[in-house]
């Protein structure tokens, strides 16, 4: 059904950016009248009617409702931000050209524990027009996206300020939670040296903390061994992995954080901070597509794949330790296989990786009966 639309989109002469599960964001080309666009997505939406299983007649896609003014519920230019899989927001612009955002992704934000609360948001980003539940993201997430859209429509689209809330320069929080022998095994090492009643045990769960890394542990270590007195550098050490008791209060927790290999202390200097850890977020790759890398701005379009081999990974994994004896498992099972090999020949039509000055969509359809 997907692929129906994109072809019937691609035939009326239009362009789409994203598409989801049920859902195809179709793009106005620059060249086309607003009169001219709606008319062609109108047809798109039409010849699914023929198609609809369901008794209440009518086409299965729907135009939805984020295209229209919150307000008024007329028509309104809807703009998209896309930066890769399930990753995007979509947003009207205001008289003074500040981003409205209508929808945005969680994907990718999901894992990290609020930085801060809905009463402690920075004062100087508008407050949703819609509830952020139609939103489908957390207000300190709907900040980030504003902060992104805001970047993206400026004269530095790849330089997002990430130093607009205190909290931000906070080490990052995760909830762990040992609710699968996978996970579980991440305390191996941590429990072998230790009585039952000291370790980890199933459902057990903690605070998952980021060990500053690559970049950020270079500066972290140059700076260190600059300081007086500290003598000839020390050789790398391993990763940390550094976790801590569970608490509310993430300054009492960040007191107790220790590697749950070694079981040694953690600094919170060692920690990476919400800023690092999401300065990267609007420049992640998407390699299902060329033009998509981090800081390739404009029209994507589709590789093709030579599949070489088969492994199971995700979703089709994730519950193998309930459905197959204990002697086949093992940690090879949720490792993914050699990447495969692309071939860039007879590409089709792709979404768009947008930026400010890209052709945004104007209607968003969807699939009924989900």
């Amino acid at each position: 059904m997907l692929a129906l639309a994109e072809r019937k989109a691609i035939d009326e002469g239009l362009d789409w950016v994203f598409c989801d599960t049920n859902s195809l964001a179709i793009a106005k080309p620059d060249d086309m009248g607003e009169p001219s666009f709606a008319e062609r997505v109108a047809r798109v939406v039409d010849w699914f009617a023929s198609l609809n299983p369901y008794a209440k007649p009518g086409s299965v896609l729907q135009i939805e409702d984020v295209n229209f003014d919150s307000k008024t519920g007329e028509p309104r230019p809807l703009y998209a931000f896309a930066i890769s899989a399930k990753r995007y927001a979509l947003f009207n612009l205001d008289d003074a050209k500040r981003p409205i955002i209508r929808k945005a992704s969680a994907h990718g934000l999901g894992h990290l524990r609020a930085p801060y609360g809905l009463s402690d948001a920075p004062a100087d980003i508008p407050q949703p027009v819609v509830p952020l539940a139609e939103i489908g993201v957390d207000r300190w997430q709907y900040d980030l996206w504003f902060k992104i859209i805001e970047a993206a429509l400026s004269d530095t689209p790849h330089r997002v300020a990430l130093d607009y809330h205190a909290a931000l320069a906070l080490p990052a929080v995760s909830r762990y939670g040992a609710t699968s022998p996978r996970l579980l095994r991440w305390f191996r090492r941590f429990n072998q040296s230790r009585p039952y009643r000291e370790q980890l045990k199933p459902f057990g769960f903690l605070l998952s903390l980021m060990g500053r890394k690559g970049l950020w542990a270079r500066v972290r270590v140059e700076v260190l061994n600059a300081m007086p007195g500290r003598g000839r550098p020390k050789k790398s050490r391993p990763e940390l992995k550094p976790v801590a008791p569970f608490e509310t209060d993430h300054a009492k927790a960040l007191e107790h954080a220790f590697d749950r290999d070694t079981g040694e202390p953690v600094l919170v200097a060692d920690l990476m901070t919400y800023a690092e850890a999401l300065a990267s977020y609007h420049l992640s790759t998407e390699n299902k597509f060329r033009n998509a890398d981090a800081f390739d701005v404009g029209r994507t379009e589709r590789r093709h794949v030579m599949a070489t081999g088969v492994q199971l990974i995700g979703k089709e994994s994730n519950r193998i330790d309930s459905e197959m004896p204990a002697n086949v498992l093992g940690e090879d099972v949720v490792i993914f296989s050699a990447a495969p090999t692309y071939t860039d020949n007879a590409a089709t039509s792709a979404p768009c990786r947008c930026g400010p000055q890209q052709s945004p969509p104007r209607f968003i359809v969807k699939r009924g009966g989900d």
